[in-house]
């Protein structure tokens, strides 16, 4: 007969398992954590991952896909992610638009400039 922390322990990796399945950002790792991180220790990896120790494994939630749907009147910008927490970090591109305080007319006239060289590449003539 299994112990109640055997079954437990199941439970706990079948949620998991089902977890990442549906959200698809979560990655699960086998063994002990890495660099003698202790159980509870929570710590970023250089690619924007947040990783949390347990006592006998590992879990890091993953940046998660996102796309921008741009709006009329906004333009992309990357900014600075560098040393941003997890899940700031995952994000480099957002979209600025008028109503946004650091909204810059020229960025704007730029990027709009910079589309009109870019389009006519894919187009057919």
């Amino acid at each position: 007969m299994r112990s109640i922390k055997t079954i437990m322990l199941y439970r706990v990796f079948f949620i998991i398992t089902i977890i990442s399945c549906i959200d698809g950002n979560f990655v699960y790792h086998k063994g002990k954590c890495p660099d003698n991180k202790k159980p509870g220790e929570e710590w970023m990896t250089p690619d924007c991952k947040n990783c949390v120790c347990q006592e006998w494994t590992y879990y890091c939630y993953v940046c998660p896909h996102r796309t921008i749907h741009e709006k009329f009147g906004c333009y992309i910008e990357k900014r600075d992610t560098t040393g941003a927490s997890y899940p700031v970090c995952c994000f480099p591109y957002i979209q600025v638009c008028p109503e946004d305080k650091h909204f810059s007319k020229q960025k704007y006239k730029d990027y709009i400039d910079n589309s009109r060289q870019i389009i006519p590449a894919f187009s057919r003539k």
